[in-house]
């Protein structure tokens, strides 16, 4: 079996990244269609069957915002999460172009 290639790694990563940037837009559109929907229909109750597929769409995008080993499919940073575009140095994948749960070596 061939070792995965960096590059499928950095599409991954900035899959996730995509991801989390779109989180507070997506939950943004489930609380504004919910609440015009209440407005228009004059009514909470109506509301409810529209914010919950929204919220589902919430987290769905929460849960495509983990990047993940392209071997293992474990979580490729710790705690989940990617760094952000501006933090300062590479990370601890980027330095070793390695796995850290699985050990597996991108190349």
């Amino acid at each position: 079996m061939t070792a995965p290639s960096w590059r499928a790694v950095e599409r991954e990563i900035a899959r996730a990244r995509s991801a989390r940037r779109a989180a507070p837009w997506v939950l943004l559109g489930a609380l504004g269609t919910a609440a015009l929907v209440a407005v228009a229909g004059r009514n909470v109750s109506g509301a409810l069957p529209v914010l919950l597929p929204g919220l589902a769409a919430v987290l769905f995008t929460w849960w495509m915002g983990i990047a993940r080993c392209p071997v293992c499919g474990r979580r490729l940073e710790e705690g989940g999460r990617a760094r952000p575009v501006g933090a300062a140095g590479p990370s601890a994948i980027e330095r070793t172009h390695r796995c850290p749960r699985c050990g597996a070596r991108f190349e």
